[in-house]
């Protein structure tokens, strides 16, 4: 224990006074903790490259409507505001796309950036925002082959290969003995989570064997498809891992039932894991999918983002404007931490530990800033929390 000596000089009496008076009079000194409240004002300014018009405009509005959010509730921590983006369309004109980006880089001097959401798009960015230090954030989920994705490049989400990764894991702690993986040949992020499940379930120890189909695009017969893996005598599936689309899958899961096969059904992201199950089947069997943002997750930081959502728009957010409002919360995190200097942001998102999210907990591992994936499963017609499986 420290004790402090007692001065009896007329300097410590006169401070001694002081305090005693402002203490009579309702008047004290602010704690330090109130201080650290009080927004710091930083310089820094966040460039957004989405596209605003053209095909994928909707998808930029989205992103940009949980950007702006995040802002407006969170932003006050660190001085920025909805004035602090700096936004470039790129819809309409894409092949200007690295003006759009220099511009945002050099003249307006950005901190960091926030888009594209293609992964063409994405690529075009790797070498200046390399060079200038500046950190991309992407919604895309594709597997981009950039050489500084993890130091540069961000993905906000998962890729469709770690989401077959972390269903392995999901199916394994199931204890399916086999599972029949059924995929889109012409589709890459069916194919894309196919072969990491594959070559996962089959090299975890004891979780059993896989056997593989795809299908060609337009198929809507999947019968001779089911009888093939449903009547394996060898290996009889216990689980359909269903990588495709959501009609796609409808029409598995109708002929699956119609044929009596029983086993549990394991889907993908593409089916958006809606609150209401709207495919027309009574399913057979037990059904979990994936997803990228689920409203109903019990946690105060997506409590409130749907509540302020809804409360501004009168609606339910989606998971783009999900992934927006998280790109928020890493840069306001990142300009926390590290202040608006050249180089600081992408610093400290490359060190980002663990920041809680809306769609899950955020850490930097492996170019993606997310770090689990939940699934849900299927009861009555809508699904529920089920469990989070963390990425590998």
């Amino acid at each position: 224990m420290t004790t402090r000596p007692f001065f009896r000089t007329a300097a410590a009496l006169t401070l001694v006074a002081t305090m005693t008076l402002l203490a009579g009079c309702g008047g004290k000194p602010k704690p330090d903790e109130e201080k650290d409240e009080q927004p710091e004002q930083l310089n820094a300014l966040v460039g957004v490259l989405l596209p605003r018009s053209g095909l994928n405009k909707t998808e930029g509005d989205a992103i940009l409507a949980g950007l702006e959010l995040a802002l407006k509730l969170k932003g006050n921590a660190v001085g920025l505001d909805k004035s602090s983006l700096k936004i470039e369309d790129y819809g309409t004109h894409p092949e200007d796309l690295a003006s759009y980006l220099s511009n945002l880089i050099e003249a307006e001097e950005v901190s960091v950036i926030v888009g594209p959401i293609e992964p063409d798009r994405v690529k075009v960015c790797e070498s200046l925002a390399a060079k200038s230090k500046v950190p991309v954030l992407t919604s895309s989920s594709a597997e981009i082959p950039l050489m500084r994705v993890g130091s540069t490049v961000w993905r906000l989400t998962y890729t469709d290969a770690q989401e077959g990764r972390a269903m392995a894991e999901f199916a394994a702690k199931k204890r399916y003995a086999t599972v029949a993986v059924i995929d889109d040949s012409d589709m890459p992020a069916s194919i894309a989570r196919g072969d990491a499940f594959f070559e996962r379930f089959e090299a975890l120890a004891g979780a059993g064997t896989v056997t593989r189909i795809s299908y060609d695009r337009d198929v809507l017969d999947f019968r001779r498809i089911v009888r093939m893996v449903a009547y394996n005598t060898h290996a009889k599936p216990a689980a359909f891992y269903l990588t495709g689309r959501r009609l796609e899958v409808a029409n598995v899961l109708q002929q699956l039932k119609s044929m009596n096969v029983t086993g549990a059904v394991l889907g993908s992201t593409d089916w958006d894991a809606p609150r209401d199950f709207t495919l027309e089947v009574t399913p057979a069997a037990s059904i979990f999918a994936p997803c990228r943002f689920f409203p109903e997750r019990d946690d105060m930081t997506t409590r409130g983002f749907v509540k302020a959502f809804r409360s501004a728009t009168g609606r339910d957010p989606g998971v783009l404007e999900a992934l927006g409002y998280d790109a928020g919360l890493v840069v306001i995190d990142a300009l926390k931490k590290g202040g608006d200097k050249p180089g600081a942001a992408a610093r400290e998102i490359a060190g980002l530990k663990l920041l809680s999210g809306v769609t899950g907990q955020l850490a930097a591992t492996g170019g993606s800033l997310a770090s689990e994936i939940t699934v849900l499963r299927l009861v009555g017609k809508k699904f529920e929390y089920e469990s989070n499986v963390k990425l590998k």
